[in-house]
């Protein structure tokens, strides 16, 4: 498997935020869950680095 996809999710996810903290001051979370406030830039990153572990445990299995 290849770690570029993770890590393209994890820099667009963190580029996402801080190009909203740049325009507006503040990072948009437009999804609320109970007491959960995240956006989909959010979801980027928790996807990607949860991937990049399981390709980095993959490969040292090997």
């Amino acid at each position: 498997m290849n770690i570029a996809y993770p890590l393209v999710l994890i820099a667009a996810g963190g580029a996402s935020n801080i190009l909203d903290r740049i325009q507006l001051g503040y990072v948009r979370d437009p999804l609320v869950l109970g007491s959960l406030y995240f956006n989909v830039a959010d979801i980027c990153i928790a996807i990607g680095i949860t991937w990049a572990v399981y390709v980095l445990y993959q490969y040292n299995r090997v």
